[in-house]
Order: C-alpha cells, then sequence, then structure tokens
C-alpha cells in the first residue's frame, strides 16, 4: 500500500511538471504570436504612413508643377503681347519720317509746308503730316513734324536725299530722320551729347553720326 501512495505521488509529480511544461510552452507561443502581430500591425501602419506622405509629395508637386506652368503660360503670352505690339508698331513706325527745324506758322498748312519741302528733293509722295507735341506761349523753337507716308521704300528714298538739304538756301536747318521709339531716341540723344564732346575736344576735326557711332576726322580728307 506504501509503494502504491509513492507511485501515485510520483506520478502526480510527473504530471505537475508535464503540465508547466506545457502551460510555459503555450505561453511563450502565445507571447510570439502576440510579437508577430504587434509587428505585422506595426508594418502595417508604417506602410500606411509611407504611402499616405509620398501621396501629399506628389500632390505637393504636381501643384508646384502645374502653378508653375501656369506662370510661365503667362509670362510667355505677355512676351508674345509685347511682341506682336513692338512689330506692329516697328512697322507703323517704318512708314513715318521726323522734320526738324521747320518754320512754324499760325494758321499753317503743314501737309502743303511738307510737300514743298520734299520737292526740294525731287520728291513728290503723298503725305500726312502734323506737329509734335503741344504749341507753348512764349517759346519761338519750332516743333517737329511727323510724317507718314505710302510705304518704308518711299522714307528710304527721302532720307537718302536728306544731305541734300544742306546745299539748299531754304532748307538748310531743317532735318528729316526715321521715326524712331524711345529707347532709339535716347540712343540718339547720349550719340548727340558724344558727338558735342567730340566737337569741343577736337574743333578742328570734323564729327558726325554714322551707323549708331561718332566718327571724326580731319575736315580736309572728309
Amino acid at each position: 500500500k506504501t509503494k502504491v501512495i509513492k507511485t501515485q505521488e510520483k506520478l502526480v509529480l510527473v504530471f505537475t511538471k508535464v503540465f508547466k511544461a506545457s502551460a510555459a510552452g503555450s505561453l511563450t507561443r502565445f507571447k510570439i504570436e502576440s510579437q508577430n502581430d504587434q509587428l505585422r500591425r506595426l508594418q502595417s501602419a508604417v506602410e500606411s504612413t509611407v504611402q499616405n506622405t509620398v501621396q501629399k509629395e506628389i500632390k505637393s508637386y504636381s501643384e508646384a508643377v502645374t502653378n508653375q506652368s501656369a506662370e510661365a503660360g503667362t509670362q510667355i503670352q505677355d512676351s508674345l503681347r509685347k511682341a506682336v505690339k513692338s512689330a506692329i508698331e516697328e512697322d507703323d513706325r517704318s512708314k513715318n519720317l521726323v522734320i526738324f527745324g521747320l518754320d512754324e506758322s499760325d494758321k499753317e498748312q503743314i501737309d502743303s509746308k511738307v510737300a514743298e519741302l520734299l520737292f526740294e528733293l525731287e520728291e513728290k509722295p503723298r503725305v500726312s503730316a502734323s506737329r509734335i507735341g503741344t504749341k507753348r506761349t512764349g517759346n519761338s523753337r519750332h516743333r517737329p513734324v511727323k510724317v507718314t507716308l505710302a510705304s518704308s521704300t518711299v522714307v528710304r528714298q527721302i532720307l537718302a536725299k536728306t544731305r541734300q538739304l544742306k546745299l539748299s538756301d531754304n532748307y538748310q536747318s531743317v532735318f528729316i530722320c526715321p521715326d524712331q521709339s524711345p529707347e532709339e531716341r535716347a540712343a540718339r540723344r547720349a550719340l548727340v551729347v558724344e558727338l558735342k564732346s567730340a566737337a569741343a575736344k577736337q574743333p578742328d576735326f570734323k564729327h558726325f553720326i554714322k551707323n549708331s557711332q561718332v566718327h571724326s576726322g580731319r575736315k580736309e580728307t572728309i
């Protein structure tokens, strides 16, 4: 009987050890499975965060490119408008002349006066002329005259003969120039200042403007 009891006690111990081992294994598996679940949730969260961040960055980049494209398109349109406007103005100016030093009088017939001037150069074009600027009381300076002709070809023909006016008894102080843009007029004024400076430094030389430059040389060689 004592042996039986001892045998039962041994069996209880064995079963207890087996149960503890089994329980420990189950707990370990539970911990591992729990950690795996946490890792999967963490991986899913990271992937979701990265995807959202990438999508936001792509959206921001797309919007920036769209805005830049819109701005670039606007700049291109503005440039085209300015280029077209400049081309139209340039074409209009190519048909114009500006006359300086032509006598001015009250109730003058400016078209007839310009026609007489051009007849001196053996030219008889149809002209449309008007004074530039407002006449000021007490100012004896003659206002320039803007002349519109039929074509730029006629303008070039007249400009090629303007030196003949120096030999005229009536128009020696009259100058005929092409119609210029504000930028061209500013450049011309700068050349005139340079011309006067050169004349003051070298009075024995002849100075003149040609091809947008001031030229100088001895009077007998020009």
